[in-house]
């Protein structure tokens, strides 16, 4: 199979979907349009986890990549990150179907019902 190649269209440069290169462009972007630096970035994952600690209504995810999305889609803004993230709860409590294990966390792997293999044979 032959890899996707980025494609130049005036100045606008279009990448792989999975191409996880920064290029200057990005970094511009993320600084103007996002508000995001490595401080303010910083920051904000440190706000935002601690807004979370201290609310009972779900466990929620806090490693960095997870809560990025949230803070990069609300700007960085960590009142507006908090909001969606609680949103995103919320849907996933009220649509169990689509998400079948949205509580795996709280009863463990074994809710997942999966077989892993033993170092002794029976």
């Amino acid at each position: 199979m032959d890899e996707a190649q980025t494609i130049v269209v005036g100045k606008k440069v279009h990448r792989p979907l999975l191409d996880n290169t920064t290029i200057t462009d990005d970094l511009r972007v993320a600084r103007e349009e996002l508000n995001e630096t490595p401080e303010t970035r910083e920051v904000a994952l440190k706000v935002l986890k601690k807004m979370l600690a201290e609310q009972d209504e779900f466990i929620p995810r806090v490693d960095d990549v997870f809560l990025l999305r949230f803070l990069r889609c609300r700007k960085f803004d960590c009142e507006r990150a908090f909001k969606t993230v609680k949103e995103h709860y919320k849907f996933r409590k009220q649509n169990p179907d689509i998400y079948p294990f949205a509580d795996w966390h709280r009863k463990g792997f074994e809710s997942l019902h999966f077989q892993f293999p033993t170092s002794q044979r029976q």
